[in-house]
């Protein structure tokens, strides 16, 4: 009886807040009745998870009324309860369930006649959200996805101001001034235009307006430089900090280093990086700034979000990895919230601007070009929720964030297959030619390959040595040469599959001057899989006419369960001549499968 009594409760408060939607969200209404809005907030708030759950369906379906004032109210009330309602509502609208339907409702090929000033309302919130939401990963990846779908984020929008109270997880950031960039440049002209001609004017008055533009441009400069010396100084705190907690966060190991919350060190550094969140929000909303300053401040601000993304990963991981019943629970509150009318998956839907309303999305095709490269078809999960210290899609070759050690497989994720150079390993190159000829002389041998082509093993399942490595007959490519350092791929004959490319990454100086930090990242097509061993070394030795060039070797394991033409994209970093040079490249010269 006191079950049955819950319930109703349930059911009677749900009831409730759809009467009080209703009235809020009626076409007839002009304006958002505010009153009504915090009183909805305070309910959904003490409603818990069951409130969020019933409120955001509901919420959608409102944004999908024929009429737009409806639509338009519903967006107010939906932002609304983002902002007020805390953790419950933000782990709805943190998937890729819920954000999906937002992207839906701005394609042509789903609603083609969604209202434009709904979809830029949606657009805005996007933006907003992008920034405010500092726990929800995956709300940054669906906003990245409509940037490089070429979508306008419209300026100037007005829109109300949400008058609720700021609830936990929500950090209130004026977004415009985050999103859009003015220069001081033309103001700088205008007042040079302006003292060239009081310079020019042979009025007494003028040369003494002249004199006050001057001292007062001369202020103005030195109270600039004395502050992006300020800002400079935050700066390297920030920078030191996320180094640090990107250090260990790629080194962190559950099974070996325990629980990620058992580690005082990661734990203060992530608070710090938190608590270092809004002064940067700060800087960066501040369009007074240099143009070089507010650069290195964005640049800085997204090394910050991009490490607290990583944390986030690395604590979504070891809880799969830890709590199968916490993850069931998980996955039945989300069937709770999508309901049959939300899209299959939790993962990113692609845009498309393109097609016609109620047609079928085509699934992604194996060879679809650079878009496919690049992980733009964005079918797969976020790139933030790649496991630590394996391949994490773009994370690494496209964020230029330092890979974990000894690379590892993606296990199968839509985006890019990656891996990484880790440390010297305990095999160190011997003097002589120290080329692949001399790396082929070691013997051994591999296990024969099956006969028939079965689907390949995952990558972290196949074992291969340098030693095993035999030289295949396919010549070998370039991928690099500048600087005086030249990298190029071999070909193995054996392999542990048929579809299976073993390959062998060589490096070799031919300067006077040692190359240091060599870095090789590399990235596939999402229907392949890379696995990178670790190198033998991470310098390269000044080359010496008498004993020849040393190289650094590395292993290159591809799957291709596909068989679709093999390419890559790399990026190489390393200091030469006392100068760090990062460069990216892409080979697509591998043996047919």
């Amino acid at each position: 009886t006191h079950t049955h009594t819950q319930q109703d409760c349930k059911m009677q408060a749900s009831f409730g807040l759809e009467r009080l939607l209703d009235k809020i969200t009626a076409h007839d209404q002009s304006e958002e009745n505010w009153d009504l809005i915090k009183d909805f907030c305070k309910q959904v708030k003490s409603e818990g998870d069951h409130g969020a759950a019933g409120v955001i369906q509901v919420l959608l379906d409102k944004m999908r009324s024929k009429h737009e004032q409806s639509a338009l109210l519903a967006i107010s009330v939906l932002e609304s309860v983002v902002k007020a309602c805390g953790l419950p509502v933000h782990q709805i609208v943190g998937k890729f369930r819920f954000l999906n339907e937002l992207i839906k409702m701005v394609s042509p090929k789903y609603y083609a006649n969604t209202p434009q000033t709904v979809k830029n309302r949606i657009y805005a919130m996007f933006t907003q959200w992008n920034f405010s939401l500092v726990d929800q990963p995956k709300v940054r990846e669906a906003y990245k996805m409509l940037l490089n779908q070429g979508i306008t984020f419209p300026e100037g929008l007005v829109k109300p101001d949400l008058k609720v109270p700021c609830g936990d997880g929500y950090m209130e950031v004026n977004a415009a001034a985050m999103t859009r960039r003015v220069s001081p440049l033309e103001e700088d002209k205008k007042k040079a235009a302006m003292l060239e001609r009081l310079l020019k004017s042979k009025d007494p008055n003028d040369l003494m307006k002249a004199n006050r533009l001057i001292k007062k441009m001369v202020e103005i400069d030195a109270k600039k430089n004395e502050l992006s010396a300020t800002i400079r100084k935050e700066l390297q705190k920030v920078k030191t900090n996320v180094k640090l907690l990107s250090e260990m966060l790629q080194h962190f190991s559950p099974p070996s280093d325990g629980p990620l919350e058992k580690s005082e060190v990661i734990q203060d550094l992530y608070r710090s990086c938190q608590s270092m969140r809004p002064q940067m929000f700060k800087l960066a909303g501040d369009t007074n700034q240099k143009e070089d300053v507010l650069n290195e401040v964005l640049a800085v601000n997204d090394d910050l979000t991009r490490v607290m993304d990583l944390y986030l990963a690395v604590k979504e991981k070891q809880t799969e990895m830890g709590a199968g019943a916490a993850s069931a629970s998980g996955r039945k509150q989300s069937d709770l919230i999508g309901g049959s009318s939300l899209s299959p998956g939790d993962s990113l839907m692609q845009l498309d601007l393109g097609g016609s309303a109620g047609a079928a999305a085509p699934p992604p095709s194996a060879s679809s070009g650079l878009d496919d490269l690049l992980g733009l078809s964005l079918g797969g999960p976020s790139m933030s929720s790649a496991p630590s210290g394996g391949s994490n899609g773009l994370g690494g070759l496209f964020d230029m964030s330092p890979p974990a050690p000894g690379g590892g497989s993606n296990g199968g994720g839509d985006f890019l297959g990656m891996g990484g150079m880790g440390g010297p390993s305990s095999t160190s190159m011997g003097g002589g030619g120290g080329g692949f000829g001399d790396l082929m002389g070691l013997g051994g041998g591999m296990p024969p390959a099956p006969a028939a082509a079965s689907q390949p093993p995952p990558l972290d399942q196949v074992n291969v040595t340098l030693q095993t490595v035999q030289p295949g007959d396919f010549p070998p490519a370039t991928m690099y040469e500048k600087n005086n350092l030249k990298a190029q791929l071999f070909f193995a004959k054996n392999s542990p599959h048929p579809l299976v490319c073993v390959a062998v990454c060589s490096f070799m100086n031919f300067g006077s001057t040692p190359i240091e930090g060599l870095n090789f990242q590399a990235a596939v097509p999402k229907t392949i899989e890379v696995k990178l061993l670790p190198p033998t070394g991470t310098t390269l030795p000044a080359s010496n006419p008498m004993t020849g060039q040393q190289a650094v070797t590395q292993l290159m394991l591809i799957r291709n369960p596909t068989k679709v033409p093999i390419r890559i994209r790399f990026k190489l970093s390393y200091t030469a001549n006392g100068q760090a040079v990062d460069d990216m490249g892409e080979v697509s010269s591998f043996p047919p499968m």
